[in-house]
């Protein structure tokens, strides 16, 4: 179960780190947070001290944030990845047994065997994304509003696919798949390759996005009145919105993986 356990934490601090680096404020939104320069020694590595060269870091709310859901996951996969038995005699090791059940099964039935490989991948994304999602409930801004963080993720997913295509059909694999069923057909396959992680990344992100815009007008036009009725409504934006766009961006990191196999027993 270690094998699980130990790569979610590895590729959650991964994909925080990314990113951090591909953080880009946006001049239409209110992004609260200050601004890290990295100095180096003047001509380390061709790097000088000049204002314009400095590598500045934008720890925003989203960062903070994810800073947080790290934290709280790493602590949980700790604790339930601790002093584990072939048989289980805890609650604890039950809890976990069925949550890396949940798990081989989920990219077993989506995937095939072939593909266990990836279950730590696919578990930390809906993890990751999940907890992200759910900040929004206790008043903060979720990072996955943040279009720097689910692009990422479907940055690393397009990488995935051509990875497997590459690995599966070789050299040669990404550039045969534009070409198929007919060479004609190579102008669409290119726009289908680079739209496919840009859907996947704005769907996620426009709908949490929305359901988080929504429910600031809801609490503004009901002002002091803000009692039961807004609690119904996150019941929808925040914990099903949460869970189904979780859910939804990793079915479609599977299907996309898969469907990029190029061996001959694929079909």
């Amino acid at each position: 179960m270690k094998k699980v356990f130990i790569p979610l934490v590895i590729i959650i601090v991964v994909l925080f780190a990314l990113s951090l680096f591909i953080s880009v404020p946006s001049e239409e939104f209110d992004v609260d947070g200050a601004q890290v320069v990295l100095y180096a020694p003047d001509g380390l590595l061709g790097i000088s001290n000049d204002p314009a060269s400095m590598i500045s870091l934008n720890l925003t709310t989203s960062v903070t944030t994810q800073w947080v859901v790290i934290l709280i996951l790493g602590t949980l996969f700790f604790f339930l990845g601790r002093n584990l038995k072939v048989r289980p005699e805890t609650k604890r090791q039950a809890a976990a047994e069925f949550i890396v059940g949940f798990f081989n099964g989920m990219v077993r039935d989506a995937m095939g065997e072939k593909y266990m490989k990836y279950v730590p991948y696919i578990a930390t994304i809906l993890c990751f994304s999940l907890l992200n999602s759910l900040s929004g409930l206790l008043g903060m801004r979720s990072p996955t509003a943040d279009i720097s963080v689910v692009g990422t993720w479907g940055l690393i997913t397009f990488f995935l696919v051509q990875r497997n295509k590459l690995k599966t059909g070789g050299f040669f694999g990404p550039l045969k798949s534009l070409l198929e069923p007919v060479i004609p057909m190579a102008p669409i396959n290119l726009i289908g390759e680079i739209t496919n992680p840009l859907t996947q990344s704005f769907r996620h992100f426009g709908n949490i996005l929305a359901g988080s815009i929504i429910m600031g007008i809801l609490y503004w036009a009901l002002g002091h009145f803000a009692i039961f009725i807004p609690a119904v409504f996150s019941l929808y934006f925040d914990l099903f919105g949460a869970v189904i766009q979780a859910y939804i961006f990793c079915t479609l990191t599977m299907v996309y993986v898969l469907m990029a196999d190029r061996s001959p027993d694929s079909a």
